[in-house]
């Protein structure tokens, strides 16, 4: 019996032993590429949506928006690299599309000092068409 006790206390010791720690097992960090957080590949349903004034009247003026998830974004072309027409004949159609997604004023375009009024809110730039 004694002999058992030792073999099995022989065979625990061992077995406890021979476990790495999590520590020595992962000896080489992981290592995570560098991703550029305001750039994403969005892909979603090309919209086209009726500019509604404050007061509910519409003016037949449409903006497009790429349905992403849950929120439509606004498409401003007149900072993105990629034109209001190549993205039209897209309309209902799902694409991918490369943006840098910013927050500001929608309907300023030029670079004068004059203020006016515009739409705010997260809008995406359009950088590249991928299909």
């Amino acid at each position: 019996m004694k002999g058992f006790f030792i073999v099995f206390s022989f065979f625990i010791v061992s077995l406890f032993s021979s476990c790495d720690s999590p520590s020595t097992v992962l000896q080489k960090p992981i290592e995570k590429k560098a991703q550029d957080p305001e750039k994403f590949v969005l892909t979603g349903e090309l919209i086209r949506k009726g500019l509604i004034k404050k007061n509910g009247m519409e003016t037949g003026y449409t903006d497009l928006y790429i349905r992403a998830s849950v929120q439509d974004y606004y498409i401003k072309f007149c900072e993105s690299e990629v034109d209001r027409g190549v993205l039209e004949p897209l309309i209902g159609q799902v694409v991918s599309i490369h943006v840098v997604i910013k927050s500001g004023l929608w309907d300023d375009c030029d670079e004068s000092e004059t203020e006016e009024q515009s739409r705010t809110g997260n809008y995406v730039v359009v950088k590249e068409l991928m299909n």
